[in-house]
């Protein structure tokens, strides 16, 4: 299940699922080492996003750097399973993605944003930001 929430004036995100999750025998879990980490103080949200509807679980979220002037955090979903990019250029222009997997976040700006799970190769023609999301 994919959900988005947008802020502000502009459209931040069109999100595209890039994959479900494999169902064999046994199902795969994606693994977002991130979320693991022990939680500091710039792995808060900001305000704004602490104040939505967003359906994340907000004390998940993990800070992951700046990229050309937007903020980027990765979080879980309520839902038990999947990955959340907050994508943050201000207060007025932000977003949030969610998917049981990967997925992709083309924002207003020009910027490509996607996310994979642990142990994926870097991909070509894209800038690896952290662990698990890479840019171009």
């Amino acid at each position: 299940m994919l959900k988005s929430i947008l802020r502000g004036g502009t459209v931040l995100g069109l999100i595209t699922v890039l994959g479900a999750f494999t169902l064999t025998a046994c199902s795969a879990v994606i693994q977002y080492s991130v979320l693991d980490r022990a939680a500091t103080p710039t792995d808060t949200l900001p305000a704004g996003v602490l104040d939505s509807d967003a359906e994340i679980a907000f004390s998940s979220s993990r800070f992951i750097g700046v990229d050309d002037g937007v903020s980027l955090w990765l979080a879980a979903p309520a839902e038990k399973y999947g990955i959340c990019l907050i994508v943050y250029p201000d207060e007025q222009s932000w977003s949030v993605a969610c998917s049981g997997s990967g997925l992709e976040v083309d924002s207003g700006s020009g910027a490509h944003y996607a996310v994979y799970p642990d142990g994926t190769p870097d991909k070509e023609g894209m800038r690896r930001i952290s662990r698990n999301v890479f840019a171009n």
